[in-house]
């Protein structure tokens, strides 16, 4: 049974549409015009629960392009993993069937989430399936912001409790190999990178684009994370369209390139790690 009248609303930020609570309703649809028919309908979830499911969740800008992507995103998983993310929301446009096979095996289900997810998880990245976040105190990613309000400050822990939103360092990892389109073998490749700056999310923020915060709530701010504490390692490829020629003479002008390895650590346990899910997932097709 429908609740009439419709209720008149407005669409800010981007893809939110304010709603008012109304008695009775367990349904909810949104039509442009107040005479258009109902389409869909998603149920009415509360939404302002306190007690988070997740600590630390990762939610990874949309995916599109038909090119395979399966190494680049066990990898990527696999890695945050390792830093403490809990969970992933991942946002699909195209995807071909061979990387659709490992996503559908890390994820476990097929079913498609239609709800966006509000207070579900207390802390968010933001990233790109290229930047992998990596702290440099011998803490994971979890530990380094599991209280938002402290942060490091000049090898000391101080309060922040306006924090909002933590930025981290960028170096630019140079690829010079192409990615396979099949799994047959795994092979390590030395980097050089260069630096610059980029984001991570956590709660408090209103308005949050692709890479920076639009609008904060009331009283928090963002903060800088000191490179010294820890780094975005952000693969560029060299080797993909004219990437090297319309980028690379600027990059050189930023300084000398320097050998740069993911931390011997953590390589050991990324390797195995990824070795078991696409020995899983592919091995079954060769």
């Amino acid at each position: 049974m429908e609740l009439t009248p419709a209720t008149m609303s407005v669409v800010f930020p981007e893809f939110t549409t304010y709603c008012c609570k109304r008695k009775g309703a367990y349904y909810m649809s949104i039509t442009e015009n107040i005479s258009d028919d109902i389409v869909d309908m998603v149920p009415v979830v509360g939404r302002t629960d306190k007690h988070f499911k997740y600590n630390l969740s990762m939610c990874v800008k949309p995916m599109y392009g038909m090119d395979t992507k399966f190494l680049l995103f066990a990898e990527f998983v696999e890695h945050y993993k390792l830093q403490g993310v809990q969970h992933f929301y991942v946002y699909v446009k195209d995807l071909d069937n061979y990387t659709k096979k490992v996503i559908l095996r890390i994820s476990k289900s097929k079913k498609r989430v239609k709800q966006k997810i509000w207070q579900h998880s207390r802390y968010v990245i933001f990233a790109d399936l290229d930047e992998r976040i990596l702290p440099l105190r011998n803490l994971t990613l979890k530990q380094l912001i599991s209280l938002v309000s402290i942060v490091f400050c000049r090898n000391e822990m101080k309060s922040r409790p306006a924090c909002g939103m933590m930025r981290f360092v960028t170096q630019w990892i140079l690829k010079t190999g192409a990615n396979p389109n099949i799994y047959e073998v795994l092979q390590l490749q030395k980097t050089s990178s260069y630096a610059c700056l980029s984001k991570h999310i956590v709660s408090c923020v209103f308005l949050m684009w692709v890479h920076h915060v639009e609008i904060y709530f009331p009283t928090f701010e963002g903060y800088e994370v000191p490179a010294t504490d820890a780094v975005i390692r952000h693969y560029r490829d060299i080797a993909s369209g004219d990437w090297a020629r319309l980028y690379l003479p600027e990059v050189e002008t930023f300084g000398p390139f320097s050998m740069n390895a993911y931390p011997a650590d953590l390589m050991s346990k990324l390797f195995r790690n990824m070795k078991y899910v696409l020995d899983n997932v592919y091995r079954p097709f060769q």
